[in-house]
């Protein structure tokens, strides 16, 4: 597949009727232009590892650059990706680490579901562990020690950015923003890795501002890393900010270093076939 024929996949990607069946739109607002690649880094991210010939053939064929890479964690039943940081780092991905904490179920869209993924092996992942009765600073904190010795077992690097993943919800529940908050809290603490957040659109704004807070808190002047799943509402990563963050900043002025636009899209490169969420970033290995 030829350079052009990439990026014109990847474009056609983005493109407003995938997008509007992939992710809820605001009948109030018009989505958003797809982003420059010129100026954008595109990446991809699935729950389950494709394999290393997979990953092998995509860099050598797709138009992406990095990859999503999950750590195990409550609400990642699978753990095909442990022990392939090296073996990805090789071939030239760059890595999104992930960690998906405990979720609010209960406050979940209607049609939202929780399907336990299978690993590479197409064998049944572990049992879903996370529960909205695990919603707590305390628990935060102990996920945030988890998400350490997994990424350290890994050999991830020092100040590597750990993305706490937290699913859409139709509001924030204050249990939910304690649990970010301990997590968030007690990683910065540990001081080996650095917090960042995955939210959708809807709930980033509220759940970014307890980042900068407790970043705020510890002196820290560095801005903390922004994934958003949105189809709309957010400035992708690589363009100006449409109003400059104010402190302490509001999400929808805070330009997200990821953004990621279409969910669950199947695409073909190096006669390799995956399912895959499209995203993309304002560096070539959004965990560093």
């Amino acid at each position: 597949m030829s350079a052009r024929t990439a990026r014109a996949a990847v474009l056609a990607a983005f493109s407003p009727p995938l997008v509007a069946g992939a992710l809820a739109l605001s009948p109030a607002r018009a989505p958003a232009p797809p982003p420059a690649l010129a100026d954008s880094v595109p990446g991809f991210d699935t729950r389950v590892y494709p394999g290393d010939g997979a990953m092998a053939r995509w860099k050598r064929a797709s138009p992406y650059r990095w990859v999503g890479y999950y750590l195990p964690a409550p609400c990642q039943t699978g753990t095909s990706w442990v022990g392939r940081r090296a073996a990805l780092r090789r071939m030239g991905w760059g890595l999104a680490v992930v960690f998906i904490g405990e979720q609010d179920w209960r406050a979940m869209p209607a049609d939202a579901s929780r399907r336990a993924p299978t690993d590479s092996a197409g064998r049944p992942g572990r049992p879903v562990r996370c529960t909205r009765a695990n919603l707590s600073a305390a628990r935060g904190a102990a996920d945030a020690a988890e998400a350490t010795r997994a990424a350290a077992a890994d050999g991830f690097p020092k100040g590597t950015v750990i993305y706490l993943d937290v699913e859409r919800v139709d509001s924030v529940s204050a249990p939910l923003e304690a649990y970010v908050r301990g997590w968030t809290a007690a990683l910065l603490d540990r001081g080996r890795y650095r917090p960042a957040l995955y939210a959708h659109g809807r709930n980033a704004e509220s759940l970014y501002g307890v980042l900068r807070t407790e970043y705020a808190r510890r002196g820290l002047k560095e801005r903390p890393r922004l994934w958003v799943a949105s189809a709309q509402g957010v400035d992708p990563p690589g363009r100006p900010a449409k109003n400059p963050p104010k402190d302490p900043p509001r999400a929808a002025s805070a330009r997200p270093n990821i953004w990621q636009r279409v969910l669950n899209t199947r695409q073909t490169f190096g006669g390799v076939t995956l399912t895959i969420d499209v995203n993309v970033a304002d560096r070539v290995s959004p965990s560093e």
